[in-house]
């Protein structure tokens, strides 16, 4: 067939076929509980389908007796999808009132105060969430852009540096540091924390350089 041979339209079908699963699921098993709920809300978003997203999470949210990280971060991430940026923010910034300790909403609220073009309101956001969350290579990758957006040099190499060093590659982010040094843009604070992180990483990126080499 036409369509064996099309990636696209096999993948396509694949969504069609996993929704038709698991709208069955929800109507066999009405008291299978919030999980296949959410399942099909996943599926619809990954269909563009953003009026049975709401759906489906309202019934996911009714069963569970209340909202849920998950309910929340995929709610965002739908309007975020459907190109409301700004009911994207608001949704992430809600669900984080109710779950501060959820990673995927900080994250979210980062990406669409970007996409809401409100880069100095995401970097501020986004400092708070890495001093939680120092390990996420995304946040700081998204507090990058951010300054990168407020046309900080400096400082969107910096923290491009913290997401190096996050991925494991010291040698990549004494490069951004050194780029940060020649932005041009630093008060003498922001210099001073360069230099001492240039000193603090400089060793484990030419450990880094010497097992390249071998």
């Amino acid at each position: 067939c036409a369509s064996c041979h099309d990636p696209v339209k096999r993948f396509s079908e694949g969504r069609k076929v996993a929704r038709s699963l698991a709208e069955q699921q929800v109507r066999q098993s009405p008291k299978a509980g919030p999980g296949p709920w959410y399942g099909l809300a996943a599926i619809a978003l990954s269909q563009r389908d953003f009026a049975r997203v709401d759906a489906a999470l309202a019934q996911a949210q009714a069963l569970a007796g209340g909202t849920h990280p998950f309910f929340e971060a995929l709610g965002a991430r739908s309007r975020l999808v459907a190109g409301d940026a700004g009911a994207a923010a608001d949704r992430a910034a809600r669900g984080l009132g109710r779950f501060p300790d959820s990673r995927a909403l900080a994250r979210l609220q980062g990406e669409a105060l970007l996409a809401a073009g409100q880069p100095a309101e995401a970097a501020r956001k986004l400092r708070e969430h890495v001093l939680t969350w120092r390990g996420d290579a995304q946040l700081w990758a998204l507090l990058s852009q951010a300054h990168a957006g407020l046309d900080q040099q400096a400082d969107a190499h910096r923290t491009a540096a913290e997401r190096y060093l996050v991925l494991g590659s010291p040698m990549a982010a004494l490069d951004q540091l050194r780029r940060a040094q020649k932005a041009g843009d630093t008060d003498f604070y922001t210099a001073s924390v360069i230099d001492a992180r240039i000193r603090e990483i400089e060793s484990e990126a030419l450990r880094e350089l010497e097992e390249s080499r071998q």
